[in-house]
């Protein structure tokens, strides 16, 4: 297995957090590779750009309970945003309109005050924090630190009026203004159509965009556009530039560590929740003297059971009380979608369907397949007792979600 195949199911979880289909950051990366064959980057450049596009918005979903307590439902609130540009007065208009979406008028008077008072100073701050938690996890993962600065200017714009502020222009890394240009492009395109996609980069070209990058959209659109929908995840992995060896049995697991440690912080009542259940699951494998091989597995998908949640709203997470019947279907949808974005190539495959597993129950009541008995592999029961065990150690939000019979 290869780093880029893990970064493509990566982005797949990043559709998620964006309230997006399913693999639009690879068609969004397909459109930025080809804008950068377009402007002559170097092998190098575009091994960069590679990387950096698969992942642009990957810290979108971590802090979501701080989005939350702003905007309501953070997914919903990020899939309107990607057709707002947020730095001009209809950005500005936008928050205004979604500060407490979901919540009592009092409270959404009050959010409103507070961003007009603080002038959006607290959405700042949680894209610093996105930022910075997206860095940290590029280093983790190996990436190089030309990967790590184009994904921390996930946020930046040419004009200089996005995060970090004051970077502006030509400090802006090549490859994270090609990025931006592409993302939109992809949500436009998918959304309206062609037209309604240069009018964008236009409106945009000098402000969010790089006047270079925009001007190499129009000129063969169709060309620029073709076969995005077309096999997108093969495409995407034939692409990679580097074209990286498989990791070792070691690297895997690093990299699944650090994905897991980065998953968990979507809310800070998950935090350490990954790497305590691989702990525990670890430790009732060696107990109950499963293979080695076994074991290796069983400790993998416990570090990244819980990938899916990234497509569960912030509002239910931290929801204190107990959940709707609506809310706790979506909730569960959280492992339907871990075994979905591991679905391919086979060797995460095996892992998504273990991951998929971990809330079923023996007697059958738990989801999302609601399968029991004898159904349930050894190495099921051991990560789903892992799992709720550490749950029941933590915060109550995280102990009603992860064991629903408590309710």
């Amino acid at each position: 297995m290869t780093l880029a195949e893990l970064l493509v199911g990566l982005s797949l979880a990043t559709d998620l957090g964006l309230g997006q289909p399913s693999e639009h950051m690879l068609r969004a990366a397909a459109i930025a590779m080809r804008l950068g064959e377009r402007l002559g980057l170097t092998d190098d450049d575009l091994a960069t750009l590679y990387d950096v596009s698969i992942l642009t918005y990957v810290g979108c979903p971590v802090y979501g309970n701080e989005a939350a307590s702003v905007f309501g439902d953070d997914i919903e609130f990020r899939a309107a945003a990607v057709e707002v540009d947020l730095s001009r007065r209809g950005g500005s208009m936008f928050m205004m309109r979604r500060a407490g979406h979901g919540t009592s008028t009092f409270n959404r008077v009050r959010q409103t005050a507070r961003l007009m008072a603080t002038n959006g100073r607290a959405v700042v701050e949680q894209m610093a924090a996105h930022c910075a938690a997206a860095g940290e996890l590029a280093d983790r993962i190996g990436l190089e630190p030309s990967v790590r600065a184009g994904i921390e200017q996930s946020y930046a714009r040419w004009d200089g009026q996005g995060v970090p502020q004051g970077l502006a222009a030509e400090d802006l890394t090549l490859a994270a203004r090609i990025a931006h240009v592409a993302e939109a492009c992809e949500v436009f395109l998918r959304t309206y159509d062609a037209d309604a996609t240069l009018d964008m980069v236009k409106a945009r070209t000098g402000t969010h965009f790089d006047p270079t990058v925009a001007a190499a959209v129009a000129p063969a659109a169709d060309e620029l556009f073709a076969g995005l929908g077309d096999h997108t995840y093969d495409h995407i992995l034939a692409a990679d530039p580097m074209g990286r060896p498989a990791l070792t049995e070691e690297g895997l697991d690093d990299v699944l560590a650090a994905i897991g440690d980065f998953c968990d912080m979507r809310c800070p009542c998950f935090a350490g929740h990954s790497r305590a259940t691989a702990e525990l699951a670890d430790g009732a494998a060696e107990a109950l003297q499963i293979p080695p091989e076994g074991r290796r597995l069983l400790r993998r998908v416990a570090h990244v059971h819980d990938i899916g949640r990234s497509g569960v709203p912030g509002t239910i997470w931290n929801k204190p009380g107990p959940l709707t019947t609506s809310e706790r279907e979506r909730m569960q949808l959280h492992a339907y979608y871990a075994e979905r974005i591991f679905s391919r190539p086979e060797p995460l495959r095996r892992i998504g369907l273990l991951a998929g597993a971990h809330h079923e129950r023996i007697d059958g009541s738990g989801y999302h397949r609601g399968t029991g008995g004898p159904m349930l592999s050894l190495p099921v029961r051991v990560l789903g007792a892992a799992d709720a065990y550490h749950a029941m150690l933590q915060p109550l939000s995280l102990i009603h979600i992860s064991e629903p019979t408590r309710q």
